[in-house]
């Protein structure tokens, strides 16, 4: 599996719930980036498997509960300790993104956990890239905002000062192109 990228060749690999066995997908459709995947049934009560596999680790992450069908897509630099954030009461509790309001009604015993593991020294980049195609391919209802990298779940609008610097340069380019 072969794909250019920015006049770059890069190999794909695709794992899936094995942590030993890579498949490639039969639809032909591919992540973005090699990638690593690993499946935990019950995170809450398996972080001991979150540290193994995520501990220092970049990625995505999938929160999905097996029996409504909610989902989340995230990306982290260190797939642990951004994971293991969810579980901690105190965030939950104050915590006024979707996800969060999810979890403090529903808990934690329907979750299943997939991490999408990059190799150490990715970029923020590239675990954008990689959050983005599984927010396409999944449609995740938690996720407020269809565009990866958004912080606390959603982009923040442009300030006022930010509009108008941005209207006031495309208005000065507009000038020097009339002339």
């Amino acid at each position: 599996n072969l794909m250019l990228l920015n006049g770059t060749s890069v190999i794909f690999s695709w794992k899936r719930h094995n942590v030993d066995t890579y498949v490639t997908p039969s639809n032909g459709d591919k992540p973005p980036h090699d990638c690593k995947t690993v499946t935990i049934s019950n995170p809450f009560f398996d972080r001991k498997s979150i540290a193994t596999h995520g501990k220092k680790q970049p990625g995505v992450y999938i929160l999905k509960d097996l029996v409504t069908g909610a989902t989340y897509v995230g990306g982290a630099v260190n797939l642990y300790a951004r994971v293991t954030s969810y579980f901690i009461p105190s965030i939950i509790a104050k915590g006024e993104r979707r996800v969060y309001r999810y979890l403090k009604q529903y808990g934690y015993d329907n979750l299943e956990l997939t991490l999408h593991i990059l190799h150490v020294g990715s970029t923020p980049a590239q675990i954008i890239e990689l959050e983005q195609y599984y927010i396409n391919t999944l449609l995740p209802d938690l996720n407020v905002d269809p565009v990866a990298g958004g912080m606390n779940g959603y982009h923040e609008p442009m300030s006022f000062l930010s509009l108008f610097c941005c209207l006031f340069l495309s208005f000065l380019v507009f000038i020097l192109f009339l002339f």
